[in-house]
């Protein structure tokens, strides 16, 4: 009885053994999206100009440009003319480094 069980173990073992392998190969076969690292990314000051009003546009180190679409006494949003998308002023560094921006600029 033990002989039958540790054959089916060892074709269990192949199975998932195959099924790796084939799952391996299909990762193997897709390509790798690029991934562009700007080191000096990491020294660019987010802030955005002061005086700003509603409605002005401002250009952000990457050269993209958002518009202050409300003024509230917490925080601003800016709108990405870039990519159409609603931010807070906290979240404009991580915003700049997003997949979906950078695809867009």
């Amino acid at each position: 009885m033990g002989c039958a069980t540790s054959d089916r173990k060892d074709a269990s073992q192949r199975q998932r053994d195959k099924m790796l392998v084939e799952y391996l190969k299909g990762v193997e076969s897709k390509p790798l999206k690029e991934v562009v690292h700007i080191p000096e990314r990491n020294n660019i000051n987010f802030d955005i100009p002061d005086n700003l009003r509603l409605g002005d546009v401002f250009t952000a180190p990457d050269r993209s440009e958002f518009k202050i679409i409300s003024e509230n006494s917490y925080e601003i949003e800016l709108l990405c003319l870039s990519c159409n998308k609603e931010i807070v002023q906290s979240r404009l560094k991580d915003h700049l480094k997003s997949a979906q921006h950078i695809d867009l600029m």
